[in-house]
């Protein structure tokens, strides 16, 4: 028993740091392509994920990661190509979009990424379904169209770049929760943590000649404030915070004590993030929005932790009856089925 408390409080406090660090990354990333106007992507992309695998690679260095990256084959390798290159596309189309949007509007039009996340598995699983799930599925995506509706601010343009990172995350989504499915061997089976770090190496090795492509490394030249030390913290800040935002999460999945229905509030962690994260961002950036707008973002924040709610309480309900004590439950947060991302 207090084994078990210990466990759940450990968890808990991992949480905590959790919703720290997804604030804390959201605005450090939002300063530095809104208030310093960094908008090149694929430098700024770049150098974050440079940072977060050099990171990793020090965790290695210091025994506190195992990364087994060394193993993976190249058929392993290229059958995570497509995963790797929706992850590309979404950090780059989510940078552009930050940059424009609003905290509160991008993390709530995000959540459609939940709902085809959420379909996608719905249907590779041929299950029904329930009423609350359709409820909640219509409620995002109505909110999240009236939230881009009543917008004083709306440009097609920016709302491109939003709808492209979510398209990114849902085909990732889909991709992955497919992976297991398509490719059988063992051989094809790795880490999330390995997952993550072929990602981080992938992307610099992709945008670094992006940069000059896309003309991005020659406008950067008479960017105003190449020397101020604010603008190299805040770089340096959100790759740092980003990897470890990552390591929390993949700690998190594989932290969980039990599957029981009640401890299916651990799983909302990234709904209670997004909420915790756009009602604080209006204390530090300007947002010219009406009543309405703050509307229907509440509306559609709400809507998609209610729609991550309901289905992860059924899941739980199922794998984990109430008569089942924590030992007797075996842990299993590392092997979810759905994939939420929660990157920018």
């Amino acid at each position: 028993m207090d084994k078990n408390l210990h466990k759940r409080g450990t968890l808990f406090a991992v949480i905590g740091l959790y919703l720290l660090l997804f604030c804390s990354t959201i605005y450090v990333n939002k300063y530095v392509l809104s208030i310093l106007k960094f908008t090149y992507p694929t430098i700024f992309q770049g150098w974050q994920t440079l940072v977060g695998a050099l990171v990793l690679k020090l965790l290695v260095i210091s025994g506190r990661l195992d990364l087994k990256t060394a193993d993976i084959t190249r058929i392993t390798l290229i059958s995570q190509l497509p995963a790797i290159l929706c992850f590309v596309v979404a950090i780059y189309a989510g940078s552009k979009a930050l940059a424009v949007l609003a905290i509160p509007i991008f993390l709530a039009v995000s959540g459609i990424s939940d709902v085809i996340n959420i379909l996608c598995d719905t249907l590779i699983h041929k299950e029904s379904i329930k009423t609350v799930q359709n409820f909640s599925v219509i409620a995002v995506l109505c909110s999240a169209f009236l939230v881009t509706w009543t917008d004083v601010r709306f440009q097609i343009e920016n709302y491109g770049w939003l709808f492209l990172h979510i398209a990114s995350l849902g085909l990732r989504s889909i991709y992955l929760n497919t992976y297991d499915i398509i490719f059988t061997k063992k051989s094809f089976k790795i880490s999330e943590i390995d997952q993550v770090y072929l990602n981080y190496i992938s992307s610099v090795v992709i945008l670094a000649p992006s940069s000059y492509l896309l003309g991005d490394v020659l406008a950067a030249k008479d960017y105003p404030f190449i020397y101020f030390y604010q603008f190299y913290v805040g770089c340096v800040l959100s790759g740092v915070f980003g990897v470890a935002l990552v390591i929390c999460e993949i700690h998190i999945k594989k932290s969980f004590v039990s599957k029981k229905p009640t401890d299916f509030f651990c799983y909302l962690y990234l709904d209670v993030a997004k909420i915790l994260c756009a009602l604080v961002s209006m204390l530090f950036f300007e947002m010219k929005a009406t009543k309405t707008n703050i509307f229907w973002i509440s509306i559609c924040l709400m809507s998609t932790s209610l729609l991550n709610w309901s289905v992860k309480k059924d899941d739980l309900s199922k794998d984990a009856p109430d008569d089942l004590s924590d030992e007797e439950v075996k842990d299993e947060g590392s092997t979810t089925s759905q994939h939420r991302d929660s990157f920018v």
